[in-house]
């Protein structure tokens, strides 16, 4: 699908390394786009080669939106998450009163957790200053990888707190020997086992490689069917925005 988007001619426009920029505003990351430049009196009109989508101009404008959410908002909130996660773990291991009980232990991985998906958010969101972290191979399947672990634990950590204080307030009389320390962690290192085996394909069906002269991590092909169940937004993003054939 092509775009035409005509530019008035004071306008400095400027597309260097998949970087399509409008005088000194938010870079517009169009690294997978064909784009074809016709200079005249009193325009100048960048066709967008769009594979696999129709694309009209509002558009350009809401993503040049969500591309600003992603330069300056974004970082803001993982900052944030990283602070209070952090604080939270603190207060969890080192209150003696909160540090005997199950829930707090669950709570405090919960947090950790959280941290390490934050962390390789923020490696992702480097690609949109132009560090493309993500899209190398190592960085690629360790990314990918802890991406799958750290979703898959923070859910099941809250599923298995949720069903803890379930039995407190149920079963009451059975707390003390259901809801202990012990049970919580065999369960959080059983969770965290089976997610490192099960989610372990990653390692070897994700790969970069070259799309028009620019590297992005990607699902291999002969694995795409085969994985549909497993896809993450992040990984499911850049096959999207960033890949084509």
């Amino acid at each position: 699908m092509e775009l035409e988007v005509k530019v008035p001619a004071s306008t400095d426009v400027n597309f260097t390394e998949g970087i399509f920029r409008f005088d000194d505003a938010v870079p517009l990351p169009f690294e997978d786009f064909a784009v074809d430049f016709n200079a005249t009196a009193r325009n100048l009109t960048a066709s967008l080669q769009m594979p696999g989508m129709l694309v009209a101009e509002s558009d350009a404008e809401f993503h040049r939106i969500i591309s600003i959410l992603h330069v300056y908002v974004l970082p803001i909130i993982i900052v944030i998450g990283i602070v209070g996660n952090t604080i939270s773990f603190l207060v969890y291991v080192s209150t003696p009163r909160l540090y005997r009980q199950s829930s707090s232990l669950y709570l405090a991985f919960l947090a950790a957790v959280d941290n390490i998906s934050l962390i390789f958010i923020f490696a992702v969101w480097f690609g949109w200053i132009g560090i493309h972290i993500f899209h190398k191979n190592g960085w690629c399947q360790t990314i990918q990888y802890c991406t799958y672990v750290c979703s898959f634990l923070s859910g099941w950590i809250v599923v298995s707190f949720t069903v803890e204080r379930w039995i407190v307030v149920f079963h009451p009389l059975r707390r003390h020997q259901l809801c202990t320390r012990r049970r919580a962690i065999i369960a959080m290192v059983s969770l965290t086992l089976f997610s490192l085996v099960f989610y372990s394909f990653s390692l070897f069906t994700t790969s970069v490689r070259y799309f028009r002269g620019l590297p992005v991590c990607v699902t291999l092909d002969k694995y795409n069917a085969l994985l549909q169940v497993y896809h993450s937004p992040l990984l499911q993003y850049y096959n999207d925005n960033r890949c084509t054939k």
